[in-house]
């Protein structure tokens, strides 16, 4: 049988038939759907079965493709919903309700109030409080603070002239060496100072707070008034689960065998002088006693304290209000030698009895 005559031109040539394929072909990545599949052929009795379509590979940094299934398809890669991280992962304030104390190397500095050579305060930043402002932090503010250098300046001179027309030797018979220098340096300031317009005349009173559950320590209350018998009344009724007891006051009646501790039966008779300087000289030496307790050397009193020795105070809150008391000095108990259930006797009230007398006898205003 005589073949049809072709439609093509001569010179064209004659395109070559597609070779099957038993899947579809991958176009690029740009265009996902396959080729198209050729007819099948006449001779073919039955078409062949769809062969199931490759999962075409995405491209890098491209996302996974979606499935056209009814199941979802598994994620080749699970990235979980996370919130937006935090700028700083370091609060700036801590998490519970109450702030924990700051480590002492958290205090911030304070300029020496020292003076130069050149009549300007000394630049150098100190971070060491005098033990009166470790003990009873509200009064460090008028405190001052010393660097290393002045603090030996200020103890070079051994003797200084009062308004009233004396000489006092320091170490003799006021600052003994064994008070801590920074402790040495503020008591000297304090003898030195002009007295204030403010200050007036009063009386130095002390309290013992015996604790029944604290075997250890000896705790004495030691502050200043106007009218000592109305302080007396104000201070009995504050804080109930601690028995409190009037030791002392000064100046107190000219006969020592006069003196009446019993709340209601107290005569306070004729106030002292200067009472705040008094009471700031006292507080000074007593803190150093109560801080760094010297007196528990068995070479005590001939001892010399270092500038290097500095402690810093464990502040304790009142179980009963929950306020820092003020004016209230802690004294571990002797546990050997004369100071044996002696620490008012023997180490505070000669305390308040010597500056009582300083102030007495070598102050004076202008």
């Amino acid at each position: 049988m005589p073949l049809p005559q072709s439609n093509h031109y001569p010179d064209t040539p004659q395109p070559q038939p597609r070779p099957s394929a038993t899947g579809p072909l991958r176009r690029p990545h740009s265009d996902s759907k396959p080729y198209p599949h050729p007819a099948p052929s006449a001779t073919q009795a039955q078409p062949p079965a769809t062969p199931s379509r490759p999962q075409p590979r995405p491209p890098p940094g491209s996302a996974p493709p979606k499935s056209t299934t009814s199941k979802p398809s598994p994620s080749p890669l699970k990235v979980p919903t996370t919130a937006r991280p935090r700028a700083n992962s370091n609060p700036t304030s801590p998490v519970s309700a109450v702030a924990p104390t700051p480590p002492p190397a958290a205090e911030a500095k304070v300029r020496c109030s020292g003076m130069t050579k050149a009549g300007k305060q000394c630049n150098r930043m100190v971070v060491t409080r005098p033990p009166l402002g470790s003990v009873h932090p509200d009064v460090d503010v008028e405190l001052e603070r010393f660097c290393h250098q002045h603090v030996k300046e200020l103890l070079k001179p051994p003797q200084f002239p009062t308004k009233a027309g004396t000489w006092i030797d320091f170490e003799v018979d006021w600052i003994p060496k064994y008070l801590h220098p920074l402790t040495q340096a503020n008591l000297r300031v304090e003898m030195q100072k002009p007295l204030s317009a403010a200050d007036e005349c009063g009386f130095i009173y002390c309290f013992e707070i015996r604790d029944p559950d604290d075997d250890n320590r000896v705790y004495l209350k030691v502050g200043r008034t106007v009218v000592l018998n109305r302080r007396i009344d104000q201070w009995s009724k504050q804080c109930g689960s601690k028995e409190q007891y009037l030791r002392y006051w000064y100046p107190g009646p000219a006969n020592e065998d006069d003196r009446v501790v019993m709340k209601g039966l107290v005569q306070q008779g004729d106030p002292g002088p200067w009472c705040h300087r008094l009471e700031r000289l006292i507080h000074l030496e007593l803190a150093d006693l109560s801080l760094n307790a010297p007196y528990l050397d068995p070479q005590f009193p001939n001892i010399e304290a270092k500038l290097q020795d500095a402690k810093a105070a464990e502040k304790e809150k009142c179980p009963d209000c929950g306020k820092m008391h003020k004016e209230i000095f802690t004294f571990p108990k002797a546990t050997h030698g004369i100071y044996v259930g002696r620490e008012w006797e023997m180490l505070v009230k000669p305390v308040i009895e010597k500056w009582g007398r300083f102030v007495t006898d070598h102050l004076k205003k202008d």
